[in-house]
């Protein structure tokens, strides 16, 4: 209870100043459900976060213990606050994108800590696009969901932001298949979505100091996710949504 609740403020203080008047896109209290029972998933549905939980490798996995995967869900409510024409649009990228804004939001909400700040810094010796604690998103779901589907998610994570994707049209990708492969599906395409924004970041941070500090990785943080609400809310909803999206940026 006590790190779910602490994600979702810590959330919900990030995004809320870029929400402005905007409520919930359907719904006029978002309720969070911490354990719906037994799976290793969770879900954003406009009316609700749900978690679940299940046993994996002789331990119990609650998804909603993960500060990762509750920001990544909470991020899906803001994108859709932001943009609920998202929601509906038949779009493999629009999906896919929903789902990459969730990874950003995952990443974001993390590093409004000092704490991950300053150990991120340490482990990747001040070079943001490198694997490393931040990088490697909902790292215990990944691991539960290894112990039976090993193939299905990333060595060490759920999904890594620190990936070697390269756009390629959904159309000419297969439907789904291994964490190693891009496929069409919305969670593995996502990945070139949000390993080119966290390389962007990167760069940002690599541009703000020789010897970047925390304080100089906050400060980009929250430089990104203006762009990214402001990118949101200016993009064509087009089929080449991911394209648009950038330009915006």
């Amino acid at each position: 209870y006590w790190t779910g609740i602490e994600a979702l403020l810590r959330g919900i203080a990030l995004w809320a100043p870029h929400l402005g008047e905007r409520g919930w896109a359907a719904t006029k209290r978002l309720r969070v459900y911490l354990d719906r029972g037994k799976d290793l998933n969770a879900y954003y549905d406009r009316a609700s976060l749900s978690f679940f939980h299940d046993v994996a490798g002789g331990r119990t996995i609650h998804s909603g213990e993960s500060p990762d995967v509750v920001t990544h869900e909470l991020g899906h409510a803001i994108l859709d606050a932001l943009q609920p024409a998202l929601w509906d649009v038949m779009s493999t990228e629009a999906a896919a994108f929903h789902e990459s804004f969730g990874d950003l939001s995952a990443l974001l909400c993390g590093l409004e800590l000092q704490t991950l700040r300053e150990a991120v810094l340490t482990e990747t010796g001040g070079h943001l696009f490198r694997s490393s604690r931040l990088s490697r998103v909902a790292e215990s779901l990944g691991w539960a969901i290894r112990q039976s589907r090993p193939d299905l998610v990333a060595p060490d994570a759920l999904r890594n932001a620190v990936n070697a994707f390269f756009y390629r049209p959904p159309s000419a990708l297969a439907p789904s298949g291994p964490d190693a492969q891009l496929t069409s599906e919305p969670h593995s395409f996502s990945r070139v979505f949000t390993g080119g924004a966290f390389e962007a970041m990167g760069l940002m941070l690599a541009g703000a100091a020789k010897k970047p500090t925390e304080k100089h990785l906050l400060a980009v943080a929250r430089d990104f996710a203006i762009l990214l609400v402001r990118a949101v809310q200016h993009a064509a909803i087009v089929p080449a949504y991911f394209s648009q999206g950038a330009a915006e940026m």
